[in-house]
């Protein structure tokens, strides 16, 4: 499912996500040009990240009735990552920080 762009700074960052098998794939791009990717499994521990990911915050809002996700960036890193109910509140947080 395509995510709406979000506004970042001056930047508009688009996420892509797709369900796998083992898991979910993002893909971050900024103005149609490839950012960088994460693989992660269904308890969103990250399997694998590739490319050079921006600093800053990217939300995926995969459609109505969906809980949305926002990636938070520091360091080119993901450095949280939050998983939101339909109303938009919080209902888990995962940091990566210490592990980057």
């Amino acid at each position: 499912a395509a995510a709406q762009p979000q506004r970042s700074a001056s930047k508009i960052i688009m996420v892509k996500s797709w369900k796998l098998a083992r898991g979910e794939e993002f893909s971050f791009y900024e103005e149609k040009k490839y950012l960088c990717k994460i693989t992660m499994d269904t308890e969103f521990n990250v399997l694998s990240e590739r490319g050079q990911c921006p600093n800053g915050t990217a939300r995926v809002y995969p459609g109505e009735g969906k809980t949305g996700k926002e990636f938070i960036f520091i360091g080119n890193k993901l450095s949280t990552l939050k998983i939101a109910d339909e109303e938009g509140n919080v209902i888990s947080e995962k940091d990566y920080a210490s592990k980057n």
